[in-house]
């Protein structure tokens, strides 16, 4: 006969009754710097592209380099408001606000980024 039975056996209930923990979680107050900080990037990516595009001897690699930041920029302005945001994608601790600030599509905090 087995020894486990019922929901409470041993190591099976040990391993069901793992509490998780809610992600941290910016403030709307930092959602809301983060987007504004996004857009004006999104912004400067918009006005930089243009005159590399129409200025003379334009570099067509440059302007490949600022459309993929554009890109970036972009699906970042679209995960602000996810919960997940801000979140280190390694040790799922908060990355924080200057971080993220300098650097709004980076997905780990500076420890785990070393």
């Amino acid at each position: 006969a087995g020894m486990l039975s019922g929901c409470c056996a041993g190591p099976v209930a040990a391993r069901q009754a793992v509490v998780v923990s809610p992600l941290p979680q910016l403030t709307s107050r930092d959602r809301r710097a983060l987007r504004v900080h996004v857009t004006s990037e999104l912004d400067r990516l918009d006005a930089e592209s243009t005159g590399a595009a129409t200025g003379v001897g334009a570099d067509p690699a440059r302007i490949e380099g600022l459309r993929a930041e554009r890109a970036v920029m972009r699906r970042t302005l679209d995960l602000v408001d996810d919960l997940t945001y801000g979140v280190c994608e390694i040790c799922h601790g908060f990355i924080g606000i200057d971080r993220l600030m300098a650097l709004p599509s980076t997905t780990r905090c500076i420890t785990c980024a070393r």
